[in-house]
Protein backbone atom coordinates (compact mmCIF):
# COMPACT_ATOMS: atom_id res chain seq x y z
CA UNK A 1 0.00 0.00 0.00
CA UNK A 2 1.78 3.75 -0.76
CA UNK A 3 1.27 6.87 0.28
CA UNK A 4 -1.81 8.18 1.57
CA UNK A 5 -2.20 11.59 0.60
CA UNK A 6 -3.96 13.38 3.72
CA UNK A 7 -7.52 15.60 2.64
CA UNK A 8 -6.32 19.40 1.91
CA UNK A 9 -8.17 21.87 4.30
CA UNK A 10 -11.28 23.20 2.60
CA UNK A 11 -11.89 26.31 4.46
CA UNK A 12 -13.84 28.89 2.54
CA UNK A 13 -12.36 30.73 0.52
CA UNK A 14 -9.21 29.74 1.32
CA UNK A 15 -7.13 27.86 -1.61
CA UNK A 16 -4.96 25.47 0.26
CA UNK A 17 -1.61 23.38 -1.55
CA UNK A 18 0.78 21.06 -0.32
CA UNK A 19 4.04 21.62 -0.08
CA UNK A 20 7.59 19.46 0.21
CA UNK A 21 10.91 19.87 1.43
CA UNK A 22 13.52 17.64 -0.43
CA UNK A 23 15.79 16.59 1.90
CA UNK A 24 19.20 16.89 1.57
CA UNK A 25 20.96 13.77 0.18
CA UNK A 26 24.14 12.74 -2.46
CA UNK A 27 24.53 11.31 -5.01
CA UNK A 28 21.82 8.33 -5.86
CA UNK A 29 20.37 8.00 -2.42
CA UNK A 30 16.33 7.73 -1.99
CA UNK A 31 14.72 10.91 -2.37
CA UNK A 32 12.87 12.02 0.97
CA UNK A 33 10.56 14.80 1.24
CA UNK A 34 8.19 16.14 4.00
CA UNK A 35 5.13 17.47 3.20
CA UNK A 36 2.91 19.80 4.56
CA UNK A 37 -0.38 21.64 3.97
CA UNK A 38 -0.48 25.84 3.40
CA UNK A 39 -2.69 28.15 2.64
CA UNK A 40 -1.81 30.12 -0.42
CA UNK A 41 -1.55 33.45 0.71
CA UNK A 42 1.48 36.35 0.22
CA UNK A 43 1.53 37.14 3.79
CA UNK A 44 1.94 33.67 5.25
CA UNK A 45 3.17 30.91 2.63
CA UNK A 46 6.21 30.27 3.47
CA UNK A 47 9.38 30.99 0.52
CA UNK A 48 9.25 27.86 -1.87
CA UNK A 49 10.28 26.99 -5.41
CA UNK A 50 7.94 25.64 -7.97
CA UNK A 51 9.05 23.04 -10.60
CA UNK A 52 8.89 23.37 -14.32
CA UNK A 53 9.38 19.92 -16.47
CA UNK A 54 8.62 17.29 -18.12
CA UNK A 55 6.57 14.23 -16.96
CA UNK A 56 7.99 12.04 -19.57
CA UNK A 57 7.40 8.52 -19.68
CA UNK A 58 5.65 6.34 -17.30
CA UNK A 59 7.99 3.40 -17.61
CA UNK A 60 10.62 2.59 -15.26
CA UNK A 61 9.44 4.78 -12.38
CA UNK A 62 11.15 5.14 -9.31
CA UNK A 63 9.99 5.49 -5.79
CA UNK A 64 10.27 8.24 -3.51
CA UNK A 65 9.16 8.51 0.36
CA UNK A 66 6.72 11.24 1.59
CA UNK A 67 6.68 11.72 5.19
CA UNK A 68 4.15 14.35 6.74
CA UNK A 69 6.23 16.85 9.43
CA UNK A 70 4.28 16.10 11.85
CA UNK A 71 4.83 12.76 12.25
CA UNK A 72 6.84 11.04 14.94
CA UNK A 73 9.55 9.45 13.93
CA UNK A 74 8.66 5.93 15.80
CA UNK A 75 5.65 6.44 13.45
CA UNK A 76 8.09 6.55 10.58
CA UNK A 77 9.80 3.61 10.94
CA UNK A 78 6.76 1.68 11.84
CA UNK A 79 4.60 2.81 8.57
CA UNK A 80 7.65 3.14 5.97
CA UNK A 81 6.19 1.26 3.45
CA UNK A 82 3.16 3.12 3.55
CA UNK A 83 4.87 6.44 2.56
CA UNK A 84 6.02 5.65 -0.96
CA UNK A 85 4.92 7.35 -4.17
CA UNK A 86 6.29 6.76 -7.68
CA UNK A 87 7.75 9.33 -9.61
CA UNK A 88 9.09 9.23 -13.58
CA UNK A 89 12.27 8.85 -14.40
CA UNK A 90 12.71 12.44 -15.62
CA UNK A 91 11.48 14.32 -12.35
CA UNK A 92 14.10 12.20 -10.73
CA UNK A 93 16.74 13.20 -12.71
CA UNK A 94 15.45 16.34 -11.84
CA UNK A 95 15.45 16.14 -8.25
CA UNK A 96 18.58 14.58 -8.28
CA UNK A 97 19.91 17.46 -9.78
CA UNK A 98 18.23 19.76 -7.64
CA UNK A 99 18.88 18.44 -4.31
CA UNK A 100 20.90 19.97 -1.77
CA UNK A 101 23.85 18.07 0.26
CA UNK A 102 23.36 19.92 3.39
CA UNK A 103 19.89 21.42 4.05
CA UNK A 104 16.46 21.00 2.94
CA UNK A 105 14.86 22.46 -0.03
CA UNK A 106 11.48 23.68 -0.22
CA UNK A 107 9.60 23.05 -3.67
CA UNK A 108 5.91 22.44 -5.06
CA UNK A 109 6.02 19.81 -7.60
CA UNK A 110 3.00 19.24 -8.90
CA UNK A 111 3.24 15.36 -9.40
CA UNK A 112 3.85 15.19 -6.01
CA UNK A 113 2.04 18.03 -4.52
CA UNK A 114 -1.28 17.00 -5.96
CA UNK A 115 -3.02 13.67 -5.54
CA UNK A 116 -2.92 12.56 -9.03
CA UNK A 117 -5.28 9.63 -8.54
CA UNK A 118 -7.77 11.62 -7.07
CA UNK A 119 -10.15 13.55 -9.84
CA UNK A 120 -11.71 16.30 -7.44
CA UNK A 121 -8.57 17.27 -5.78
CA UNK A 122 -6.66 17.43 -9.02
CA UNK A 123 -9.14 19.53 -10.84
CA UNK A 124 -9.36 21.72 -7.58
CA UNK A 125 -5.71 22.37 -7.25
CA UNK A 126 -5.64 22.77 -11.28
CA UNK A 127 -7.86 25.84 -11.26
CA UNK A 128 -5.85 27.88 -8.91
CA UNK A 129 -2.28 25.88 -10.48
CA UNK A 130 -1.45 29.83 -12.18
CA UNK A 131 -1.47 31.68 -8.69
CA UNK A 132 1.02 28.90 -7.05
CA UNK A 133 3.55 29.95 -9.89
CA UNK A 134 2.63 33.72 -9.39
CA UNK A 135 3.80 33.37 -5.38
CA UNK A 136 7.03 31.03 -5.57
CA UNK A 137 9.74 32.89 -5.00
CA UNK A 138 11.35 31.22 -7.92
CA UNK A 139 10.37 28.77 -10.61
CA UNK A 140 13.17 26.22 -11.51
CA UNK A 141 12.62 25.44 -15.14
CA UNK A 142 14.31 21.98 -16.22
CA UNK A 143 15.24 21.42 -18.75
CA UNK A 144 17.40 18.19 -18.48
CA UNK A 145 20.47 16.60 -17.69
CA UNK A 146 23.56 18.20 -19.36
CA UNK A 147 24.09 16.91 -22.69
CA UNK A 148 24.68 18.12 -26.56
CA UNK A 149 26.82 20.86 -25.17
CA UNK A 150 24.11 22.13 -23.00
CA UNK A 151 27.13 23.88 -20.67
CA UNK A 152 27.76 25.80 -23.50
CA UNK A 153 24.51 26.62 -24.96
CA UNK A 154 23.64 28.55 -21.54
CA UNK A 155 26.98 30.28 -21.94
CA UNK A 156 26.18 31.55 -25.38
CA UNK A 157 22.63 32.48 -24.63
CA UNK A 158 24.17 34.23 -21.25
CA UNK A 159 26.51 36.30 -23.08
CA UNK A 160 24.24 37.44 -25.83
CA UNK A 161 21.27 38.32 -23.17
CA UNK A 162 23.63 40.66 -20.91
CA UNK A 163 24.64 42.65 -24.03
CA UNK A 164 20.57 43.19 -25.38
CA UNK A 165 18.33 44.79 -23.76
CA UNK A 166 14.81 44.66 -24.97
CA UNK A 167 11.57 46.94 -25.00
CA UNK A 168 8.84 44.61 -24.27
CA UNK A 169 6.46 46.79 -25.33
CA UNK A 170 7.63 48.06 -28.86
CA UNK A 171 9.21 44.71 -29.07
CA UNK A 172 12.70 45.88 -29.65
CA UNK A 173 16.14 45.70 -28.75
CA UNK A 174 18.73 47.65 -28.06
CA UNK A 175 22.87 47.31 -26.76
CA UNK A 176 23.28 47.48 -23.15
CA UNK A 177 24.89 50.36 -22.00
CA UNK A 178 28.92 48.97 -21.61
CA UNK A 179 28.17 46.13 -23.79
CA UNK A 180 31.46 44.31 -24.87
CA UNK A 181 29.59 44.05 -28.56
CA UNK A 182 27.13 46.72 -29.39
CA UNK A 183 26.00 45.16 -32.72
CA UNK A 184 24.33 42.10 -30.51
CA UNK A 185 21.27 44.96 -30.18
CA UNK A 186 21.08 45.95 -33.41
CA UNK A 187 18.76 43.60 -35.27
CA UNK A 188 20.00 44.20 -38.76
CA UNK A 189 23.00 43.42 -38.07
CA UNK A 190 24.49 39.76 -38.48
CA UNK A 191 25.56 37.35 -35.61
CA UNK A 192 29.26 38.07 -34.78
CA UNK A 193 32.05 35.46 -35.76
CA UNK A 194 32.99 34.89 -32.31
CA UNK A 195 29.74 32.89 -32.53
CA UNK A 196 30.58 29.46 -34.22
CA UNK A 197 29.23 26.69 -35.97
CA UNK A 198 29.21 24.17 -32.77
CA UNK A 199 27.64 27.50 -30.57
CA UNK A 200 24.78 27.43 -33.17
CA UNK A 201 24.28 23.17 -33.03
CA UNK A 202 24.51 23.47 -29.35
CA UNK A 203 21.46 26.22 -28.69
CA UNK A 204 20.01 24.70 -31.61
CA UNK A 205 19.78 21.29 -29.68
CA UNK A 206 18.89 23.49 -26.30
CA UNK A 207 15.65 24.85 -27.65
CA UNK A 208 14.33 21.37 -29.08
CA UNK A 209 14.16 19.84 -25.54
CA UNK A 210 10.74 18.37 -24.69
CA UNK A 211 10.07 21.50 -22.62
CA UNK A 212 9.87 23.51 -25.52
CA UNK A 213 7.03 21.88 -26.44
CA UNK A 214 4.61 21.01 -22.99
CA UNK A 215 1.56 22.84 -23.02
CA UNK A 216 1.89 23.86 -19.17
CA UNK A 217 4.96 25.60 -19.11
CA UNK A 218 3.50 28.36 -20.96
CA UNK A 219 1.64 29.93 -18.29
CA UNK A 220 4.57 28.71 -15.94
CA UNK A 221 7.19 30.70 -16.74
CA UNK A 222 4.72 33.89 -17.95
CA UNK A 223 3.53 34.17 -14.54
CA UNK A 224 6.81 33.49 -12.58
CA UNK A 225 7.99 36.43 -10.54
CA UNK A 226 11.44 35.31 -11.18
CA UNK A 227 12.88 32.55 -12.92
CA UNK A 228 15.76 30.34 -13.96
CA UNK A 229 16.10 27.73 -17.02
CA UNK A 230 18.30 24.86 -15.60
CA UNK A 231 20.39 22.05 -17.65
CA UNK A 232 22.42 19.53 -15.59
CA UNK A 233 24.47 21.56 -12.88
CA UNK A 234 24.46 24.91 -15.41
CA UNK A 235 21.22 27.37 -15.36
CA UNK A 236 20.64 30.73 -16.94
CA UNK A 237 18.30 33.60 -15.68
CA UNK A 238 14.82 34.05 -17.27
CA UNK A 239 15.60 37.77 -18.25
CA UNK A 240 19.16 36.70 -20.24
CA UNK A 241 17.43 33.80 -21.90
CA UNK A 242 14.73 36.20 -22.50
CA UNK A 243 17.02 39.41 -24.37
CA UNK A 244 19.18 35.93 -26.03
CA UNK A 245 15.78 34.76 -27.58
CA UNK A 246 14.82 37.68 -28.54
CA UNK A 247 17.99 38.39 -30.13
CA UNK A 248 18.32 34.85 -32.08
CA UNK A 249 14.40 35.58 -33.43
CA UNK A 250 15.53 38.97 -34.88
CA UNK A 251 18.66 37.85 -36.40
CA UNK A 252 17.78 34.41 -37.94
CA UNK A 253 14.79 35.04 -39.79
CA UNK A 254 13.62 33.37 -43.14
CA UNK A 255 13.43 37.12 -45.03
CA UNK A 256 17.14 37.50 -43.47
CA UNK A 257 18.49 34.06 -44.32
CA UNK A 258 16.46 34.27 -48.21
CA UNK A 259 18.19 37.61 -48.77
CA UNK A 260 21.79 36.42 -47.96
CA UNK A 261 20.49 33.35 -50.13
CA UNK A 262 20.87 30.58 -47.66
CA UNK A 263 19.12 27.29 -47.45
CA UNK A 264 18.21 25.15 -44.32
CA UNK A 265 21.54 24.22 -42.58
CA UNK A 266 23.66 26.77 -45.12
CA UNK A 267 27.04 27.47 -43.34
CA UNK A 268 27.05 31.52 -43.75
CA UNK A 269 30.50 33.48 -43.85
CA UNK A 270 30.70 37.09 -42.63
CA UNK A 271 33.45 39.43 -42.73
CA UNK A 272 34.88 38.56 -46.06
CA UNK A 273 34.53 34.69 -45.25
CA UNK A 274 36.28 34.44 -42.32
CA UNK A 275 34.80 32.13 -39.88
CA UNK A 276 32.12 30.26 -41.34
CA UNK A 277 28.74 30.06 -39.01
CA UNK A 278 25.64 27.56 -39.39
CA UNK A 279 22.92 29.20 -38.89
CA UNK A 280 20.71 26.99 -36.45
CA UNK A 281 18.51 24.54 -38.83
CA UNK A 282 15.33 25.30 -36.16
CA UNK A 283 16.06 29.19 -37.23
CA UNK A 284 16.38 28.38 -40.79
CA UNK A 285 13.74 26.60 -41.81
CA UNK A 286 9.94 27.37 -41.87
CA UNK A 287 8.75 24.74 -39.04
CA UNK A 288 11.99 25.98 -37.45
CA UNK A 289 11.36 29.68 -37.55
CA UNK A 290 8.35 29.31 -36.09
CA UNK A 291 10.27 27.39 -32.84
CA UNK A 292 11.95 30.08 -32.38
CA UNK A 293 9.23 32.28 -33.07
CA UNK A 294 7.69 30.10 -30.13
CA UNK A 295 10.74 30.26 -27.65
CA UNK A 296 10.70 33.90 -28.15
CA UNK A 297 7.00 34.02 -27.58
CA UNK A 298 7.35 32.02 -24.22
CA UNK A 299 10.13 34.09 -22.78
CA UNK A 300 8.01 37.08 -23.00
CA UNK A 301 6.92 39.11 -19.66
CA UNK A 302 3.51 39.88 -21.33
CA UNK A 303 2.15 36.79 -22.32
CA UNK A 304 -1.54 36.89 -22.87
CA UNK A 305 -3.94 36.05 -25.43
CA UNK A 306 -7.61 35.59 -25.93
CA UNK A 307 -9.58 32.70 -26.29
CA UNK A 308 -9.99 32.68 -30.03
CA UNK A 309 -6.51 32.74 -30.27
CA UNK A 310 -6.42 29.26 -28.81
CA UNK A 311 -6.82 26.84 -31.60
CA UNK A 312 -4.11 28.32 -34.34
CA UNK A 313 -1.65 26.33 -35.49
CA UNK A 314 2.00 26.27 -33.75
CA UNK A 315 4.47 23.99 -33.86
CA UNK A 316 4.91 21.61 -30.28
CA UNK A 317 1.92 21.65 -27.89
CA UNK A 318 2.27 18.32 -26.34
CA UNK A 319 0.19 17.02 -23.21
CA UNK A 320 -0.71 13.99 -21.47
CA UNK A 321 -4.84 14.37 -21.34
CA UNK A 322 -6.25 16.75 -23.69
CA UNK A 323 -8.52 18.61 -21.42
CA UNK A 324 -5.32 20.27 -20.53
CA UNK A 325 -4.93 21.97 -24.02
CA UNK A 326 -7.86 24.11 -22.02
CA UNK A 327 -6.47 23.87 -18.83
CA UNK A 328 -3.00 24.46 -19.01
CA UNK A 329 -3.81 28.14 -20.77
CA UNK A 330 -6.34 29.17 -18.03
CA UNK A 331 -4.39 31.82 -16.58
CA UNK A 332 -2.95 33.52 -19.60
CA UNK A 333 -6.35 33.47 -21.26
CA UNK A 334 -7.98 37.15 -21.83
CA UNK A 335 -11.47 37.80 -21.83
CA UNK A 336 -13.19 36.09 -19.20
CA UNK A 337 -12.12 38.11 -16.90
CA UNK A 338 -16.15 39.77 -17.00
CA UNK A 339 -17.72 36.16 -16.20
CA UNK A 340 -19.11 36.09 -13.07
CA UNK A 341 -18.77 32.21 -12.70
CA UNK A 342 -15.57 30.92 -12.47
CA UNK A 343 -14.23 28.21 -15.61
CA UNK A 344 -13.62 25.42 -12.96
CA UNK A 345 -11.20 22.89 -14.95
CA UNK A 346 -13.42 18.92 -14.07
CA UNK A 347 -11.09 16.35 -15.66
CA UNK A 348 -14.42 13.91 -15.32
CA UNK A 349 -16.30 15.69 -17.43
CA UNK A 350 -16.45 14.94 -21.53
CA UNK A 351 -13.29 16.57 -23.61
CA UNK A 352 -15.70 17.81 -25.85
CA UNK A 353 -17.74 20.01 -22.48
CA UNK A 354 -14.40 21.34 -22.18
CA UNK A 355 -14.02 23.05 -25.17
CA UNK A 356 -17.76 23.91 -25.78
CA UNK A 357 -17.98 25.85 -22.27
CA UNK A 358 -14.60 27.95 -22.66
CA UNK A 359 -16.74 28.89 -26.45
CA UNK A 360 -19.51 29.58 -24.54
CA UNK A 361 -18.14 31.48 -21.87
CA UNK A 362 -15.53 33.50 -24.22
CA UNK A 363 -19.04 34.46 -26.35
CA UNK A 364 -20.65 35.98 -23.06
CA UNK A 365 -18.08 37.72 -21.91
CA UNK A 366 -17.07 39.45 -24.53
CA UNK A 367 -20.57 39.81 -26.33
CA UNK A 368 -18.89 39.09 -29.77
CA UNK A 369 -19.50 36.19 -32.31
CA UNK A 370 -16.09 36.64 -33.89
CA UNK A 371 -14.38 33.21 -32.43
CA UNK A 372 -16.81 31.63 -34.95
CA UNK A 373 -14.68 32.81 -37.52
CA UNK A 374 -12.20 30.60 -36.08
CA UNK A 375 -14.06 27.49 -37.12
CA UNK A 376 -13.49 25.46 -39.94
CA UNK A 377 -15.64 21.93 -40.75
CA UNK A 378 -12.47 20.51 -42.38
CA UNK A 379 -10.16 21.42 -39.90
CA UNK A 380 -8.03 18.47 -38.56
CA UNK A 381 -8.00 18.69 -34.67
CA UNK A 382 -7.69 17.04 -31.29
CA UNK A 383 -8.44 13.71 -30.72
CA UNK A 384 -4.76 12.24 -30.08
CA UNK A 385 -3.33 8.95 -31.40
CA UNK A 386 -1.94 6.72 -28.70
CA UNK A 387 1.21 8.64 -27.44
CA UNK A 388 -0.70 11.45 -27.45
CA UNK A 389 0.98 13.82 -29.39
CA UNK A 390 -0.34 13.73 -32.64
CA UNK A 391 -4.02 14.47 -33.91
CA UNK A 392 -6.10 11.71 -35.91
CA UNK A 393 -9.27 13.76 -36.81
CA UNK A 394 -11.56 16.22 -35.07
CA UNK A 395 -13.19 15.29 -31.68
CA UNK A 396 -16.56 13.12 -32.27
CA UNK A 397 -19.30 15.44 -31.07
CA UNK A 398 -17.06 18.78 -31.27
CA UNK A 399 -20.46 21.13 -32.60
CA UNK A 400 -19.03 22.55 -35.59
CA UNK A 401 -19.05 26.04 -34.09
CA UNK A 402 -16.57 24.82 -31.61
CA UNK A 403 -12.88 25.93 -33.12
CA UNK A 404 -10.93 22.72 -32.17
CA UNK A 405 -8.64 23.38 -29.74
CA UNK A 406 -6.05 20.71 -31.54
CA UNK A 407 -2.06 20.12 -30.71
CA UNK A 408 -1.01 22.75 -32.71
CA UNK A 409 -1.57 26.59 -31.87
CA UNK A 410 -0.43 29.79 -32.13
CA UNK A 411 -0.16 32.32 -29.31
CA UNK A 412 -0.91 35.35 -29.55
CA UNK A 413 1.18 38.43 -27.71
CA UNK A 414 -1.60 41.09 -26.35
CA UNK A 415 0.54 43.72 -24.04
CA UNK A 416 -0.69 44.54 -20.81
Amino acid sequence: MGYQYPPLPNGEGAKYIRLVSLLSGRGNLRLRFQSKATCLDYDTVEPFEALSYVWGHNEDKLEVEIINRDESKELIDEQQERRRISITPNLAVALQHLRYQDEPRTLWIDAICINQNDLSEKSHQVAFMGEVYKHASRVIVWLGPEADNSDRALEVLNEIGSQVTVDWDSFTMSPTPGARDATLGLGYEPFPNYFTTHDAEAVEALWARPWFERVWVRQEIALARSAIFQAGYKSIDRVMMQNATHCFYHKTTTEKLAADGTKNGDTVTRNGGESPVRVPAPLSRLSGEERCWLVNAMCHPLLRFFPVWLHYYAEGMRCGDPRDRVYGLLSLLRGLDNDKSEFVPDYRAPVVDCYRDLVLRHITAERSLNILASCSLSYKTLETSRDLQKPTGRLPGLPSWVPAQGPWLYIRLENG
